[in-house]
């Protein structure tokens, strides 16, 4: 049989994602998550900034990026035979390694070659220096001369990459072993970047995969697999001291990855702490969530915007009040949405903002600020503000693999109306982004509007579904 040929990418991604690399050469391509608008939007995104960066560093290159690899490779291999200008999108290929690929720009000087990788990222990542390392190996196995590299971000920081064939040599080596292994390595739960991942979640569960323990990473599988724990089950079973002997693991850790493994392994709720909530809920529940685009622009803060404030209005005494929503069409109208959010505010007596994790107190305090109003922050807004998550953490520990309230929400019965393949956090923001470049007509704002909508009611039914668990666990703490 021959040998399979790596891109450089396969190679990137077996530190980053055994499982998936492995499917991606020997698994069932109709397993694979199909490409969402967010993994879409990326790539448009990326390819705008790399042809805005190319331009700022380079008047004159050669462009290969229409021609196939094997044009690419032909056309290459002359100019770097040659005193040519910056190659874009050349092809590298090495036999002796069996890999390939198509670095972003190839530069000749002074009988030397540096390699140029582009980023859309704000900070430098290890695959991205291990991605310009392996192409500047490529480029001096193919060219014979002394070669060099360079990552880019989005804001300007450059990391220079010396070549190092015997990292090279390894990464390949390791990238081999998985994609030659009759079966694919272990799956990691929720691994957020690779392209198998609903298949992935699928294996771990079925596995029960140490991965499905809260406060285990990427990092913290690698050491438990190696110590032999491979499930929920072996974590559950093994010493103290079998953990704390592994690195990164303290106390606190230990602690919080046993609960979570006991939870999972048994299937049931534990007690660890008071549910003070309850106690504390004045006559009027508000229960808040935002949507923002800062995500996606964090390179363009002209698009950095908070779109839409929800909220649903509970009284202790009655039912729930409709949604309510202070959306901006585009960024220019974020200060008129939150001022009127902020009214409606000033228009309450006591109130408690119930939101799910850090977010909402952190875009809100920072837009706020933004428009000179931090002192309306101060008084209609942060001292009302209660993290359900943080207080949730405290008090129990869920038979779930996660504190997302995208898992902890349907554990208390309670289901979005739309699937995380049609609308999501990130879908939300692309939509809204689409309609404001159109003069704030797009389309879909519909769905946007529900999904936020679904996550305020799910906060409801989660704030709910704790105050059963306090009533129904008892806690040793509680008198």
């Amino acid at each position: 049989m021959s040998r399979i040929v790596l891109s450089v990418g396969h190679v990137v991604l077996a530190g980053r994602d055994p499982f998936g690399l492995w499917h991606e050469l020997n698994g069932d391509p109709d397993q694979r998550d199909r490409p969402d608008a967010f993994s879409e939007f990326l790539v448009e995104r990326g390819i705008a900034w790399e042809q805005q960066i190319l331009s700022r560093r380079h008047t004159d290159f050669l462009d290969l990026s229409d021609l196939s690899f094997t044009q690419a490779l032909e056309e290459t291999r002359r100019a770097l035979r040659s005193d040519s200008p910056p190659i874009y999108q050349g092809a590298l290929d090495d036999e002796t390694l069996g890999v390939r690929g198509r670095p972003d720009l190839l530069v000749p000087f002074a009988g030397s070659i540096r390699v140029e990788e582009y980023k859309l990222a704000g900070h430098t990542k290890v695959d991205h220096l291990t991605q310009a390392m392996i192409y500047a190996d490529l480029a001096e196995r193919q060219s014979g001369k002394h070669a060099d590299a360079v990552v880019v971000t989005r804001v300007g920081n450059e990391t220079h990459v010396e070549r190092d064939s015997g990292a090279v040599r390894d990464a390949v080596r390791r990238a081999r072993e998985i994609v030659e292994a009759p079966e694919p390595p272990a799956p990691v739960y929720n691994c957020r970047e690779s392209r198998w991942k609903s298949l992935q979640d699928e294996e771990a569960k079925r596995r029960r995969h140490v991965s499905l323990a809260v406060g285990v990473g990427p990092s913290m599988v690698a050491s438990l697999q190696y110590a032999g724990l491979n499930t929920l089950e072996a974590i559950a079973r093994a010493d103290d001291q079998t953990l704390m002997d592994l690195p990164g693991v303290g106390r606190r850790k230990l602690t919080k990855i046993r609960r979570s493994a006991n939870a999972l392994v048994r299937d049931e709720v534990q007690r660890i702490g008071p549910w003070t909530v309850e106690a504390d809920t004045p006559a009027l529940e508000l229960f808040i969530d935002l949507e923002g685009s800062g995500e996606l622009f964090q390179d363009d803060p002209s698009w950095n915007c908070l779109y839409l404030t929800g909220v649903i209005p509970r009284e202790r005494t009655g039912g729930e009040a409709a949604y309510e929503s202070f959306m901006a069409g585009r960024p220019d109208q974020e200060g008129i949405a939150l001022g009127a959010f902020l009214e409606y505010l000033e228009g309450l007596g006591g109130y408690a903002l119930y939101h799910w994790s850090h977010y909402e107190r952190t875009e809100l305090r920072k837009t706020c600020e933004r428009h000179g109003w931090l002192d309306r922050y101060e008084n209609l807004i942060g001292p009302h503000l209660v993290d359900l998550c943080d207080k949730a953490q405290r008090a129990f520990v869920l038979p779930l693999p996660g504190w997302s309230v995208k898992l902890v929400a349907p554990y208390f019965g309670f289901h979005w109306t739309y699937g995380a393949d049609e609308i999501g956090a990130m879908t939300s923001a692309i939509v809204w982004f689409r309609q404001a470049e159109a003069g704030g007509k797009g389309e879909g704002l519909d769905k946007v509007l529900q999904y936020n909508e679904d996550d305020c009611r799910a906060m409801i039914a989660v704030k709910d579904g704790l105050a059963r668990l306090d009533r129904d666990v008892p806690w040793e703490g509680s008198t």
